[in-house]
């Protein structure tokens, strides 16, 4: 119960934010490449790695500062153990926003980029540490509320090195310095392009 009072705050508004940027981007790259556009994609994917980056950090920040009444706002203080514990869950699930978010951001652009497997894999390794650290940390360890929440900041970790090292990899576009430079209007078609996606994941 702790653990699902600290789901929607922490995971589903950040997927949300997440999938808006990373599926923007994925049909503004597809749309640029197209077209033979290719420094433009690049503008796109430098654009929103930054943005998901910013929106993460900003989102981290917020969910700290005010992780009292975010809890007490979805149900966590049911008693004073429940609301114990969802502290600690959504402390350590909080730090790992910016990985989820950064991990999540990217699938869909790797797929864009014809590595769809690969895009895959990023999340399925995430989920299989997740799985095998979970018990290592709940009863081996005996870290409780904070094991569990580990386990999964850890296979986010993971997703989102795998997904990081394949911007320097990718088949259709090669990456610069100058790609990682903040376009507004880049991010703004972007964020247009993917607002779909968000309603969708609200839903």
């Amino acid at each position: 119960n702790a653990a699902n009072t600290v789901i929607f705050p922490t995971t589903v508004i950040a997927i949300a934010i997440a999938v808006m940027i990373g599926d923007g981007c994925c049909t503004f790259v597809s749309i640029n490449l197209g077209a033979k556009q290719k420094d433009k994609a690049g503008q796109g994917i430098g654009s929103s790695v930054i943005a998901v980056i910013a929106a993460s950090l900003v989102l981290m920040v917020i969910y700290l500062v005010f992780q009292e009444a975010i809890i007490s706002a979805f149900g966590g203080r049911v008693n004073e153990e429940t609301f114990q514990m969802s502290k600690e869950y959504f402390f350590w699930i909080t730090l790992g926003v910016p990985f989820y978010m950064f991990g999540q951001a990217l699938n869909p652009i790797i797929r864009s980029d014809g590595s769809p497997r690969f895009a895959m894999a990023t999340l399925l390794i995430g989920a299989i540490i997740n799985i095998i650290f979970d018990p290592i940390c709940i009863y081996l360890l005996h870290w409780g509320m904070a094991g569990a929440a580990i386990a999964t900041i850890a296979g986010q970790i993971v997703s989102a090195i795998l997904a990081a090292a394949y911007l320097f990899r990718m088949k259709a576009i090669t990456l610069d310095k100058s790609c990682f430079i903040f376009r507004p209007e880049v991010a703004k078609k972007i964020l247009s392009l993917g607002s779909a996606s968000f309603l969708s994941q609200i839903s």
